[in-house]
């Protein structure tokens, strides 16, 4: 078992979450607007979920609410289907 963490990038999509960046930050959430979708799995794995995006991204963009600082939150509520 390798003693390193993985590269920052190593998932080619995302950078790595570094926890200590939120740790004593008050996050405000009023009059932020939220998106609510979900998408279909199959043991736990999201079918279709690039497809789902790019129809989520379309419908924040046509709403002109885009934020560099987006943030996706998932609940993998079952093995057949996660909220967004």
């Amino acid at each position: 078992m390798s003693s390193h963490a993985p590269l920052p990038d190593a998932t080619g999509c995302c950078p790595r979450f570094e926890p200590e960046a939120w740790d004593g930050k008050v996050l405000t959430w009023d009059r932020r607007p939220f998106l609510r979708d979900h998408v279909r799995c199959l043991l736990h794995i999201p079918l279709g979920f690039g497809r789902l995006m790019v129809r989520d991204l379309a419908r924040i963009e046509a709403a002109g609410v885009k934020d560099p600082a987006m943030l996706v939150l998932a609940d993998g509520v079952s093995a057949w289907g996660m909220d967004l």
